[in-house]
């Protein structure tokens, strides 16, 4: 095998190389990586990884990610909880850090990112509260990735899919900023004052985008309100006309604007029923004679 090795035209001296890397330079970088194969294949002693079927699942899913219509702090966040690099307890204790594991939001279980984002009832209030009005028990998955993909699962078919996981974005950013706020400020965040956060930023974050295309036109779209995923104009009613809102849930209950921690029906039909009894008595003691 020696012998039938070509001779260099050059005549340059043998030297040895690293053949992992173009250049043939050995690299910490490079013997990373390296290390990080082997260990997947299961060829350092230790039970390999595996790999999925799809190849190239696992690359779909952060071309989607770095393809957001977000700012890239955003964008940055989204990579890290996918990646379950975020500060939540569970990391800080896998850290060896000496911190209590519980949730700060509702001290009931331990908090991991899939918690936090999906399965803490403050989360899930936020979700349902937002124009998406997702109830997040119909998801499930083992970890924040396995959510994620199902969020991108079932907007994938969606005409305004762009807009609809630029809202899921911003949603996650805002519970990620009332979480630390209740960690560092002893803070409480009402969710739907956060709502109306969520709204704000995300209206400034499209406008900033039209004004840097310079696109006036793009502007003016882009200041319409996204409700339910679809854009509305609300607009002032007629007189001696009452706008009621029926919210689920039992966060809402809109005509008195007032929140419990209860819900108020098995199901949404029965929870927006149940909201619209007292708006129904505000126009009775207002005497409106239409309302809508």
């Amino acid at each position: 095998m020696i012998l039938g090795l070509p001779v260099s035209v050059a005549g340059c001296k043998d030297k040895i190389i690293w053949h992992y890397s173009t250049n043939g330079a050995c690299s910490v970088r490079t013997g990373y990586g390296v290390a990080m194969e082997m260990q997947a294949n299961g060829e350092l002693g230790r039970k390999g990884t595996g790999g999925c079927s799809r190849r190239d699942e696992g690359d779909h899913c952060w071309r989607d990610i770095w393809d957001l219509a977000v700012p890239n702090k955003l964008k940055l966040f989204e990579w890290r909880c996918c990646n379950n690099s975020l500060a939540v307890r569970v990391n800080l204790i896998r850290h060896r850090m000496q911190v209590d594991s519980l949730c700060v939001m509702c001290a009931e279980v331990d908090e991991t990112e899939h918690h936090l984002f999906f399965e803490c009832a403050f989360g899930r209030v936020l979700w349902y509260c937002c124009s998406l009005q997702l109830d997040m028990g119909c998801f499930g998955g083992r970890d924040f990735r396995d959510y994620w993909k199902g969020l991108c699962m079932r907007f994938r078919e969606n005409n305004r899919y762009e807009e609809v996981m630029q809202e899921c974005v911003f949603v996650l950013w805002r519970i990620w900023k009332s979480r630390n706020d209740m960690v560092f400020n002893g803070v409480f965040v009402n969710p739907m004052d956060m709502v109306h956060v969520i709204w704000k930023q995300i209206l400034e974050f499209r406008v900033a985008q039209c004004v840097e295309r310079g696109d006036p036109d793009e502007c003016k779209m882009g200041q319409r309100v996204i409700f339910a995923g679809q854009p509305v104009r609300w607009g002032r009613p007629p007189f001696r006309v009452l706008n009621s809102i029926a919210m689920g849930l039992g966060v809402g209950n809109l005509a008195k604007v007032a929140a419990d921690s209860e819900r108020s029906g098995s199901t949404a039909a029965m929870a927006e029923a149940a909201a619209l009894r007292p708006a129904v008595q505000v126009c009775i003691e207002l005497g409106c004679q239409m309302w809508r």
